[in-house]
């Protein structure tokens, strides 16, 4: 499997003005179903805090068979929306499991955190649906 955080911008401030998602992708898919992608959003919100916590207690046990499974989950959750960020930092988090390598967990969990907030920030935000094509 290619590393998809190979050239990618991993610095925790890059880009704070863009969006961290971009929805008009899942919203092709979706033929411009506009309530199931408020549902698929829903669900995510929902989800996302459990799978943050799980990968932090991961991290501070040392259960790397449980931070590459939780970190693999939410990186298909938030790659569906097409949050790269996102994405690169939990496959980052993946590979730390997969290696048995927390050198730079904690670090990256916090990153993780800080990117997820951005997320939901921005889909609380009245008028993320005019972005949507």
């Amino acid at each position: 499997m290619t590393d998809p955080t190979a050239g990618s911008n991993l610095d925790p401030d890059a880009d704070n003005l863009s969006a961290p998602l971009d929805l008009s992708e899942m919203t092709r898919s979706l033929k411009g179903n506009k309530e199931i992608l408020q549902k698929l959003i829903s669900h995510l919100l929902e989800i996302y805090p459990e799978r943050l916590s799980t990968i932090k207690q991961a991290i501070k046990q040392k259960k790397y068979a449980l931070l590459r499974q939780q970190s693999h989950t939410l990186k298909g959750a938030v790659l569906n929306f097409k949050a790269q960020r996102a994405g690169d930092l939990a496959y980052k988090l993946e590979k730390m499991g997969l290696d048995s390598n927390l050198d730079k967990a904690k670090e990256t969990f916090y990153d993780l955190e800080k990117e997820m907030e951005r997320i939901r920030q921005y889909l609380a935000e009245a008028g993320w649906e005019r972005t949507v094509s």
